[in-house]
């Protein structure tokens, strides 16, 4: 059975910790109070669906564009 890279989990994990901290998408978002996604589980889930859907990895599992998924 395959498991998520290190690389994957990593670009999750990370993920979660700037959208919980309110700095996801910095600088592009910088200013924007969107804590308004932990109130609405649907808006949270649509959050995570996009990230994970846009992300694209290599051969080896290793992201390649998680700042852009993030944006």
């Amino acid at each position: 059975m395959q498991k998520l890279s290190n690389s994957c989990s990593g670009a999750l994990r990370t993920f979660s910790f700037w959208l919980a901290n309110g700095t996801v998408g910095y600088p592009l978002l910088e200013g924007i109070d969107y804590s308004c996604i932990f109130e609405e589980p649907s808006s949270l889930e649509r959050a995570y669906a996009i990230f994970a859907n846009v992300l694209e990895m290599d051969d080896k599992g290793m992201i390649l564009n998680a700042k852009y998924a993030e944006k």
